[in-house]
């Protein structure tokens, strides 16, 4: 066996997570994955796509007997976190019109729960947590991606009225605390969808879908994308048949493009669907394909259960995710260098700017280059700089304006 090289750059990633996403765990096709289904399981669920800097859509079923159970959970678990960068705030369905439309009385008890509890924390002198700023909405069971002249127009705009309406009627409530205010009206309502003229209010943000994606037509705004089968290569995607690295530029994409949330559809799905929708049993490890669609995609983890693992078991595509999240922290690292340079220097460099000499090559709109070696090149010329700027600021910023 040869020598292996390895080299080492002192760059310390930090603990916070800053890029927001939403990864959808069915914590109900664990049961079948698994063999069983508890709380323990569905918190190995959770807790291991954390470690990863993925951040699971909801937490476990079981945390959402009631509405006290789940805030209380939220404030003792995910919004103080720093390994916690976005989580989807719970919602209910009314179904008594025979379609499924946003329960807005439940709507009012959630958020008011959550304008309660964090009042109290903060008379009870803990200024640290805020329920809301890492707080979204994602109306998945109800409006997902809606079409231009479909029935979904009505429900999108009619979800975005419920949460304005409550919004409205419930702020006052924090008129002592102007910065929960602040991060109350703007937690967002998620819509998987590009922008169009029937929806256009804005009163959501919106997520496009990977290949409807264009920059230019959110700027100066926030967005998130997503992808779900469609796209195919050449377009970035989770495929088992598209080239690993594409799964990981598209967090230095993510980051390029200013796009703030990554959403994904579910990392578990661990059933056959045929055509006419019914559901078998998969085997997990040899059938690529438990959809009408692209293999691998819908699940990112496999069940830990034939290895004696209490908890999942994660795929290639998983860790090169991860591995794009752990390089997002690095652009993070940068731009807090030039932040600082300025500050000392009575300076103004954008980092974007700056940033701007290592992606070059990478990618072309949102067509990755699926070139491994130019991606390795161009990440060792961005760990080289940050590694310098610990030592030698000044230097290293001159070294790129």
């Amino acid at each position: 066996m040869g020598d292996v090289a390895c080299e080492i750059y002192d760059v310390q990633l930090p603990e916070q997570v800053h890029a927001r996403s939403s990864f959808d765990i069915w914590y109900d096709y664990i049961d079948e994955g698994e063999g069983t289904g508890s709380l323990s399981m569905d918190e190995a669920y959770f807790n291991y796509l954390v470690s990863k800097r993925m951040m699971p859509t909801s937490v476990s079923d079981n945390l959402r007997t009631d509405i006290d159970t789940y805030v209380n959970y939220m404030a003792e678990n995910l919004a103080g976190n720093p390994k916690i960068s976005a989580y989807g705030i719970h919602y209910d369905v009314d179904r008594s019109s025979g379609i499924n439309r946003l329960d807005s009385a439940y709507m009012t008890d959630i958020l008011t729960a959550m304008i309660e509890k964090n009042i109290a924390l903060r008379q009870a002198g803990d200024a640290s947590i805020d329920l809301f700023e890492k707080g979204f909405f994602y109306f998945g069971r109800i409006c997902d991606e809606p079409r231009e002249g479909s029935s979904d127009e009505e429900l999108v705009l009619e979800c975005d009225q419920i949460l304005a309406d409550a919004k409205e009627s419930l702020v006052g409530l924090l008129a002592d605390y102007p910065d929960l205010q602040e991060s109350f009206l703007a937690i967002p309502h998620i819509v998987t969808a590009h922008r169009y003229d029937g929806i256009d209010n804005d009163m959501h943000t919106y997520c496009p879908r990977l290949d409807n994606f264009n920059e230019a037509d959110y700027t100066d705004e926030s967005v998130w994308w997503y992808g779900c089968m469609d796209p195919e290569t050449p377009y970035p995607t989770y495929h088992l048949n598209d080239e690993l690295i594409t799964s990981r530029v598209l967090s230095w994409m993510q980051y390029d493009y200013n796009v703030a949330g990554n959403l994904y559809w579910c990392v578990n799905y661990y059933y056959d669907r045929a055509a006419d929708g019914t559901l078998s049993v998969r085997n997990f490890w040899s059938d690529p394909s438990p959809l009408i669609g692209q293999p691998g995609d819908g699940y990112l983890l496999y069940p830990g259960k034939d290895y004696e693992v209490h908890g999942p078991i994660g795929t290639m595509r998983l860790e090169s995710i991860r591995e794009g999240n752990e390089d997002y922290e690095y652009f993070w690292l940068f731009q807090q260098n030039i932040e600082k340079y300025n500050e000392e220097n009575g300076t103004s460099y954008d980092a974007d700017t700056l940033l701007q000499t290592f992606f070059v090559g990478l990618y072309e709109g949102m067509h990755p280059n699926t070139d491994s070696a130019l991606f390795a090149q161009q990440r060792i010329r961005l760990l080289e700089v940050l590694e310098q700027m610990n030592t030698d600021l000044d230097a290293a910023v001159e070294s790129l304006i």
